[in-house]
């Protein structure tokens, strides 16, 4: 992602870099330097390196550096990070700890250039050979960008690559910025040569039409195998054509004849770089452990015909035989109505030390090699086969054992050939006889057969079908266990679980081959008593949730065929806490059947996020609901909106007021959770209105509104309005609050910055009602369109809530009249004895702390009619009252 006035060069680093999926990164691929990390000081380090370039006369000020990174254990001992030289941090490395970085950015405002370097080298705080690893992920510059005014011609992002073959590219860019007229034409040129420069130089790729901002792709086609193509993105409007940087792509080379599947591990890919069009090959496997990629040794690699990286597996290998190896996989299956028959495989493979000393190649479970592999030699190996012909399934396994440590086992050119017949040939199926039951044991039990005969073709399956019905239909009605591979005759088990309890189960033992299955006669067993699970909890609730406890609960929908001794909950404010090693227990001791319960939480914080789950343990354990949330009562909260379930509506509200949902005028609302991590303790969604922020003052601002209404006989006092915003690059360049149309705040808002704000009040007592404005407009504190967004969270309106004074009676006005002869207004009302009354005037209701109200005219009451006079009446802005003492 980069901003639409940026250009932002890719990663780079000295020497062999690579992708990688190794454990101890929460989202791979990750990017990472092999070797070249042993020099004893920064100044002469090896070091990642990029650079962001302004576009069209912006400036670029970086605010802040995010990334997550890992050194292993020969990886460098210390980091540093420079921006444009300066070094901004450092630090010793530990081995193989993942560690997330975020280094706060000053002093580097209105740049046109801003260069990172992320170094590493050997600083003698731990032992390493500075030979391993370092890796880098999810790197992240922010800041702000001084955009440009007027038109400009488009900018585009460098290309990408979707996918390829040995004659096509397909590619994609993004166009960050139309420039201001729509595009018109968007496309790629390409060459052979480096450095070109379109349109002069190169051959176009395009498409014309009206375009907006967003990714677009392309393929080229034509294309020479095996070449290295130079490409640049480009976009034309009506003020030009803007070009991205430049990027390179290698077609692939020439796919082998007769490949059913080819595995090269390009571009870190497990997928196969060709499949034959008429079977479905799976994407490269290992069982069990985790597939990861590796460049060491390249040139043993490269000399063989390998480019890099390969795929390789860590541990594991040391079983005793070929049969229960860990293995390398491969599952192809022909199309319908299609028969493979495969003649070779081959593959380059290489073992560490440790790693296996034995390796072989099974087909459907059949040997056919095993050998003797030699520590850190590459090896090419080409085996010819026969005997797997009108195969509607293979499983090609490559198998290591007998390993003398936990090192790795490498392949890479993974080459099944052969060729798919137009039709399957065969049509006698097996014939399969005595079903057999064994080892019944509550609901699991070990059930089989003989293959009497395979029929005319390689049997590719057999199991059984089960079903709690007598003469069921097996394909129709039966449930299926069974294992794929290429069997002969001879008898078979497989283990069967998850059966009927207590139940007559009937099944029929089967073998597949290419003409279809062959069933065995039908028999039957009596399954035993389901063993107890764990209890299922569902249905977390959270009521009379207050500032400091709150009471929870859920509902125990089954005891999992157990007593329940011990239910209650479990709180924590890490959201998807693990509720074995962490949070707060309040449970409850006892026999418990199923149903509804809860339980009281106490000692929780004011404002607060909390996570819980509901639990139940029986003898089996402990089942636990799903995560769910609430927010405890803010202190003093008249109204709280927090917007965790994607409504307008208030999270709290206190007795005795009504808050309105949240409105937009004009406009609507939507909810998003996108920049989440900027919103730290607020948690998403927010609330979002896009456009109509060009308003030039606040008084004339689109705004969001809050009304609060007290109860009859209640009135409400507000000591404080604080909220969470953020304003995108196009939303309003200012943020205003008004409350009863009286502004009580406004400031200029950063772009894409989140901020908090927090308003004491004075002034604001014993109201009936309030209204909240939260307003957006254009002050030019900055250059935008007002076409973007303004986001708000956890608004929170504070204050108290009294019982109103009752409002006295006051005097029934018999008349209220303009005197034209006098040019006076007189009003008439019956008095009371005892009562001094006051005409007075005030011409602005909305003056702090309170209105200024001037006398005009006083009377004493007598009981009988009196009036009072206003001479000077010809302001129109008065307001009168009066008054009784």
């Amino acid at each position: 992602v980069t901003h639409p006035f940026v250009a932002a060069t890719p990663v780079t680093a000295p020497g062999t870099t690579q992708f990688g999926t190794a454990a101890g990164f929460p989202n791979p691929p990750y990017f990472q330097g092999n070797a070249g990390w042993g020099e004893d000081d920064q100044e002469s380090a090896r070091a990642f390196s990029f650079t962001l370039d302004e576009l069209n006369g912006a400036t670029l000020t970086p605010t802040n550096l995010f990334l997550r990174h890992r050194s292993t254990g020969a990886g460098p001992s210390a980091m540093a990070i420079t921006v444009n030289g300066d070094t901004v941090h450092t630090q010793d490395l530990l081995a193989n700890e993942t560690e997330d970085l975020s280094i706060p950015l000053v002093g580097y405002e209105d740049l046109v250039q801003v260069e990172i370097q992320i170094l590493g080298w050997d600083n003698g705080s731990r032992t390493t050979s500075g030979g391993g690893q370092f890796r880098l992920d999810d790197i992240l510059v922010e800041g702000t960008v001084d955009e440009p005014v007027g038109n400009f011609p488009p900018t585009v992002g460098p290309p990408l690559q979707d996918a390829r073959t040995d004659t096509t590219l397909a590619l994609s860019a993004n166009i960050n910025s139309t420039g201001g007229p729509d595009v018109t034409e968007r496309g790629f040129y390409y060459s052979t040569v480096a450095e070109f420069t379109p349109p002069g130089e190169g051959t176009k790729v395009s498409e014309t039409g009206t375009f907006g901002i967003g990714p677009y792709s392309l393929t080229l086609t034509g294309l020479d195998p095996d070449t290295e193509y130079f490409v640049q993105a480009f976009a034309t409007n009506s003020e030009g054509t803007g070009f991205s940087t430049e990027a390179s792509f290698d077609t692939l080379k020439t796919p082998p004849p007769d490949a059913l599947a080819y595995y090269t591990f390009t571009d870190n890919l497990i997928d196969p770089e060709v499949s034959h069009p008429e079977v479905t090959a799976e994407e490269f496997q290992v069982s069990p452990g985790t597939l990861n990629f590796g460049t060491a040794q390249a040139a043993t690699w490269q000399a063989l015909g390998a480019d890099m990286p390969y795929i390789q597996s860590s541990g594991g290998w040391g079983a005793a035989d070929q049969a229960s190896a860990k293995h390398f996989l491969i599952e192809l299956e022909a199309d319908v109505g299609r028969a493979m028959t495969i003649t070779n495989i081959s593959f380059i493979h290489r073992r560490t030390g440790t790693g296996p000393q034995n390796t072989g190649v099974s087909i459907n479970g059949a040997s056919i090699a095993s050998a003797a592999l030699d520590q850190d030699s590459t090896e090419e190996v080409s085996l010819s086969v026969a005997g797997f012909e009108n195969l509607t399934a293979a499983i090609v396994r490559i198998e290591g054992w007998n390993a003398s440590g936990t090192g790795d086992y490498r392949v890479d050119n993974v080459l099944v050939q052969g060729f798919v017949d137009d039709e399957v040939v065969g049509t006698v199926p097996p014939t399969v006889s005595s079903p057999t039951s064994a080892d019944i044991d509550g609901i699991t039990a070990t059930l089989g057969g003989t293959i009497d005969d395979t029929g005319d073709t390689t049997v590719v399956e057999r199991g059984i079908y089960w079903s709690t019905v007598m003469g069921f239909d097996p394909e129709m009605d039966g449930t299926k266990v069974s294992e794929p591979g290429s069997f002969g005759t001879g008898a078979f088990t497989v283990s069967v679980g998850d059966l009927e309890p207590e139940s007559a189960i009937y099944f029929v033992a089967f073998a597949r081959n290419a003409a279809g299955n062959g069933f065995s006669d039908e028999a039957s067993f009596l399954s035993g008593e389901a063993p107890p699970e764990l209890p299922t909890v569902t249905t977390p609730t959270a009521t009379d949730i207050g500032e400091a406890g709150a009471t929870l609960g859920g509902d125990i929908e089954s005891d999992g065929g157990a007593e329940v001794t011990r239910r209650g909950v479990v709180w924590s404010t890490s959201q998807g806490f693990d509720p074995e090693v962490d949070g707060s227990v309040i449970d409850e001791l006892g026999s418990f059947a199923a149903g509804p319960f809860s339980v009281s939480a106490t000692g929780l914080d004011p404002a607060t996020r909390v996570y819980f789950r509901a639990f139940a343990e029986n003898t089996v354990g402990i089942g636990y609901s799903d995560e769910a949330m609430f927010f405890t009562a803010p202190a003093d909260a008249l109204a709280f909106y927090a917007f965790t379930d994607s409504t307008p509506v208030a999270q709290t509200v206190a007795a005795n007021v009504i808050a309105d949902p949240v409105t937009v005028a004009p406009g609507t609302i939507t909810f998003a959770s996108a920049n989440a991590a900027s919103w730290t303790g607020s948690g998403v969604p927010y609330i979002r209105s896009g456009g109509g922020w060009t308003a030039e003052i606040q008084e004339e601002a689109k705004y969001f509104e809050i009304v609060l209404t007290a109860d009859v006989g209640s009135v409400m006092t507000i000591t404080n309005v604080s909220l969470l915003y953020r304003s995108t690059g196009a939303g309003p360049s200012a943020i205003g609050l008004e409350l009863n149309n009286a502004s009580i705040y406004s400031e200029d808002a950063t772009s894409n910055a989140t901020t908090m704000v927090s308003i004491p009040l004075a002034g604001y007592e014993d109201l009936g009602s309030a209204t909240l404005r939260i307003q957006g407009w254009d002050n030019e504190s900055r250059v935008t369109s007002g076409g973007g967004e303004l986001h708000l969270d956890d608004i929170l309106i504070q204050g108290f809530v009294d019982d109103g004074a009752p409002a006295p009676d006051g005097p029934d006005f018999d008349d209220i009249d303009f005197n034209e002869g006098l040019g006076r207004i007189e009003i008439l009302f019956m008095s009371e004895v005892g009562v001094d009354y006051e005409l007075s005037y005030t011409t602005d209701l909305t003056q702090e702390p309170e209105p200024v109200w001037i006398p005009l005219d006083g009377a004493a009451g007598t009981g009988a009619p009196i009036q009072l006079i206003d001479n000077d009446p010809f302001d129109p802005m008065r307001i009168y009252r009066i008054t009784g003492n």
